[in-house]
């Protein structure tokens, strides 16, 4: 689904930017081993870019005191690939914008 110099960019290891498909599976990889669940709560379309809003309940946010967050998930598409993928917390849910504070706080 991704093209060969694709990039995944802000969420798990890609907070600097996921580039090519090798960094990519690594960070696919580490999501399924985090358990990571999570529901579509929007889509939207438009010309070669999609935004799928979920809810997601990420496998060690236990220790960030939430229970959940609300990411849009930006998928740019180019060559019937995805070019560009970019992780955005909807800052306005207070879950989510609870959880970035957190995850700032934590030691990288």
């Amino acid at each position: 689904m991704y093209g060969d110099d694709a990039i995944i960019q802000y969420g798990g290891l890609c907070w600097s930017p996921c580039i090519g498909k090798a960094a990519i599976r690594k960070e696919l990889e580490r999501r399924v081993a985090a358990k990571n669940q999570f529901k579509i709560i929007g889509k939207y379309v438009s010309g070669n870019v999609a935004v799928v809003q979920t809810e997601l309940r990420i496998g060690y946010i236990e220790k960030s005191a939430v229970d959940r967050v609300i990411v849009c998930n930006i998928y740019e598409i180019a060559g019937g690939k995805i070019a560009v993928a970019t992780l955005v917390g909807q800052r306005t849910d207070p879950q989510t914008a609870r959880f970035i504070e957190w995850f700032r706080s934590q030691p990288q």
